[in-house]
C-alpha cells in the first residue's frame, strides 16, 4: 500500500452558529484545507463527509456550496466517530492507489444540553431509563476514585490544564483559562462530575485534504504522514471487553504503524468529560492501569518522558459538534507536527495519535466504534 499524507487542514472556531447553515460552516473549512494544501480544485478526485444529523447528502451540500460539485462523496454517519471514519475510508482508498487526492470534511450543528444516549442508540434500554453521556462517565469515576484515589480536585485539573491550551486556540469555543476552585463551583451534573468538566455540545466545521506521495513531494516539510489509520469496532461485553475497544484498536494500530506507545509526543483524544480523559491516557498504553490520575498530578510526566494530551484544548476547551470532531483532532496534531501551533506548540513533536470513538450500545464494550490515527514527520 502506498504512503498517505495529509496535505492541508481547515477549520471554522467551533462555538454557536445560530444563523448560519452548516453547508456555509463546511465550504468554509473546506476551502481552507483546499488553501492550505496549495492543490487546485481539479485535483480532487473524490470527497468524505462525517456528520451525525445534518440530513441527507450533506457532503454534496457542502461541496455545492464550496463551488466543488461534481465531486463524488460519500457520507458517513458514526456517531462521535464520523468524520474519522470517514478519514479511515479516505485513507483507505488513497493507500490502495483508487484516488490521488481527496477531500475529508466534517460538520455539525447542534442543540443546547445533554446528549441523551437515546439519541445516539435509539430503544437502548438504558438510555431509555435515563442514563447520560456524563452519567456513564461519573460510574467511571466512581469506581476509579475506589480502585486509585481519585478526587475531584484530579477531576478539575484536567480541565484547568485543557483550557489552558485552548486560551490559545484560535478555533476554540472557550478560550478563558480556568480554576480549580471554578470547576468545582460549577452546577453538579452528575456526582462527581460538574459541568466544566463535562464538554459543551457545539457547531462547526473541518476538513482535512489528504493525498500519495505525489502530491506530498511538491509540498517538502508541510506534508505530514499518515503513517496508520485504524478501525475497530466494539465486541458484546462478556466476549473479549478486556482490554475495551479504545485499548484494542490502540494495540493493533501501534503494531500495524510499528510505532509504540512510547514514542508518542502528542496526542488528542475523545475526552468528552476529565474522567474519560483521564482513562484514555491509560487505555491508549501512554501510561499502565492506575497511573492515569498520577500523569494529571504530575503534569503530564509518566516517569519516563512527558507527553501532551488535548494541545488544543480537547473537547472540553475546544468545543464538540459530533460530526467535525475527528477530522479537527487531525488538524490540530498536524499543525503541531508542523510547528505551526502557535503559543500551544509542543516543542519537538514528531508523532502525533488521534482517538474518536462513536456511540454507546447496552452491553456492547464501552463504545461501539473507535478511530485511532499516527501521524509522523
Amino acid at each position: 500500500m502506498r504512503h498517505v499524507y495529509v496535505l492541508g487542514v481547515g477549520m471554522v472556531p467551533f462555538g454557536r452558529y445560530p444563523n448560519t447553515p452548516v453547508e456555509d460552516l463546511g465550504a468554509e473549512a473546506v476551502l481552507a484545507a483546499l488553501g492550505d494544501a496549495g492543490i487546485p480544485a481539479t485535483a480532487l478526485a473524490a470527497a468524505y463527509c462525517g456528520h451525525v444529523s445534518q440530513g441527507m447528502t450533506l457532503g454534496e451540500r457542502i461541496l455545492d456550496r464550496a463551488g466543488l460539485a461534481g465531486i463524488p462523496t460519500t457520507n458517513v454517519e458514526n456517531a462521535c466517530a464520523s468524520s474519522s471514519t470517514a478519514l479511515n475510508a479516505a485513507w483507505l482508498a488513497v493507500a490502495a492507489g483508487q484516488y490521488d487526492a481527496v477531500v475529508v470534511m466534517g460538520a455539525e450543528k447542534m442543540r443546547r444540553g445533554l446528549l441523551p444516549l437515546t439519541r445516539l442508540a435509539e430503544g437502548d434500554l438504558e438510555g431509555l431509563l435515563g442514563k447520560t453521556i456524563p452519567s456513564l462517565s461519573a460510574l467511571f469515576a466512581s469506581r476509579y476514585a475506589a480502585e486509585y484515589g481519585l478526587t475531584s480536585e484530579d477531576l478539575a485539573a484536567v480541565a484547568v490544564k485543557n483550557s489552558r491550551h485552548a486560551a490559545h486556540n484560535p478555533y476554540a469555543q472557550y478560550r478563558r483559562p480556568l480554576t480549580v476552585d471554578e470547576v468545582l463551583a460549577s452546577p453538579m451534573i452528575s456526582t462527581p462530575l460538574t459541568q466544566l468538566m463535562c464538554c459543551p455540545t457545539s457547531d462547526g466545521a473541518s476538513a482535512v485534504v489528504v493525498g500519495s506521495g505525489r502530491y506530498a513531494r511538491r509540498q517538502r516539510s508541510r506534508a505530514v504522514r499518515i503513517v496508520r489509520s485504524h478501525l475497530q469496532g466494539g465486541v458484546c461485553i462478556g466476549t473479549r471487553s478486556t482490554p475495551n475497544v479504545t485499548a484494542r484498536a490502540a494495540r493493533q494500530a501501534y503494531e500495524l504503524a510499528g510505532i509504540g506507545p512510547e514514542d508518542v509526543d502528542v496526542a488528542e483524544g475523545l475526552d468528552y468529560t476529565t474522567m474519560a480523559e483521564i482513562l484514555l491516557y491509560e487505555d491508549l498504553g501512554l501510561v499502565g492501569p492506575g497511573e492515569g490520575v498520577k500523569v494529571v498530578r504530575n503534569g503530564g510526566q509518566t516517569g519516563r518522558r512527558r507527553f501532551v494530551f488535548s494541545p488544543g484544548g480537547g473537547l472540553l476547551g475546544r468545543g464538540h459538534p459530533l460530526g467535525a470532531t475527528g477530522v479537527a483532532q487531525v488538524a490540530e496534531i498536524v499543525w503541531q507536527l508542523r510547528g505551526e501551533a502557535g503559543e500551544r506548540q509542543v516543542p519537538g513533536a514528531r508523532v502525533g495519535l488521534t482517538h474518536a470513538a462513536g456511540g454507546v450500545i447496552t452491553g456492547v464494550d464501552d463504545e461501539a466504534s473507535v478511530t485511532v490515527h499516527l501521524l509522523a514527520r
